[in-house]
């Protein structure tokens, strides 16, 4: 784990975040933003599809993936998987899986609210085994949030977490990332948070490389993204980056079970084992 904390599971599944005394030393001295902290031993790779600058409209998330898709084969990526954020990011990310003939999976991330201002990320907890937590170094100060406090606000969050992942996996382990090219994917980004923070999360678990796939995204989250991955892939970068739905003629809000329908249709043309899976 990274120098800010360290997280162990209980013997009752639960995760204890322990605060270093490095973290508490560099949070007096001012942190510059949640992601700003170095990264070393990182080779980083960092380079941004310039091809399209002009905002484009999408007919819907499935095209928008099949236009990822046709850039992503020309790669010829090692070993790669695809995971998507959903709820959004999944019929993006299918049509590539389909064109790789790689499994599909999802990685989910949880926000952790501010005591009494919910809307406030203070840390956000990305499902894995273990959970991964990453920590807002700015909130946390600026709230005066201890170890104890925090450990009960990521509690709360846990069952949450488990919901959707039963929901959307199942009993199914997560496809392993160790040695892996990840390709990550979701509908867009307008500030890219919590692409960062999943890629933050990945980053622990030894991926050969972590790949950005992005249909539109704004200037500033795209900025912040290609210091994060390996490779960032955006088809769109418009100057002025209005809301998400705006690049798209249809954006319909996506249900539990569109996503589930999605990720069965894409095991079944994939095959339903991944040959990494234990």
């Amino acid at each position: 784990m990274e120098g800010a904390y360290s997280a162990a599971m209980t013997s009752r599944g639960g995760t204890r975040l322990f605060i270093s005394r490095s973290f508490r030393q560099s949070s007096r001295r001012g942190r510059k933003g949640w992601y700003q902290d170095s990264l070393k031993g990182q080779e980083k790779k960092l380079s941004v599809n310039r091809g399209l600058r002009i905002s484009a409209m999408f007919e819907d998330r499935k095209e928008a993936g099949q236009m990822l898709a046709d850039e992503i084969v020309k790669l010829h990526l090692p070993n790669p998987v695809v995971l998507a954020l959903p709820r959004g990011g999944v019929p993006v990310a299918f049509p590539i899986a389909t064109a790789l003939r790689v499994p599909l999976d999802i990685l989910i991330v949880s926000k952790v609210g501010a005591p009494h201002n919910p809307e406030l990320a203070v840390a956000a907890i990305v499902d894995g085994n273990p959970y991964d937590i990453v920590l807002n170094h700015e909130m946390i100060e600026a709230y005066g949030i201890d170890e104890a406090e925090l450990q009960i606000l990521v509690d709360q969050k846990r069952p949450e977490l488990e919901r959707r992942k039963q929901v959307y996996r199942h009993d199914s382990p997560q496809i392993p990332v160790h040695d892996r090219t990840v390709i990550l994917v979701d509908d867009g980004a307008a500030t890219g948070t919590t692409m960062r923070v999943a890629i933050r999360a990945l980053k622990r678990r030894s991926p050969r490389a972590i790949v950005v796939a992005l249909p539109v995204a704004s200037s500033e989250a795209l900025r912040d993204l290609k210091q994060e991955a390996n490779q960032v892939i955006c088809l769109s970068r418009p100057a002025r980056f209005f809301a998400l739905g705006y690049h798209y003629h249809n954006f319909p809000q996506l249900t539990d079970e569109e996503v589930i329908g999605t990720l069965h249709k894409a095991a079944e043309q994939t095959g339903k084992t991944d040959s990494n899976r234990r």
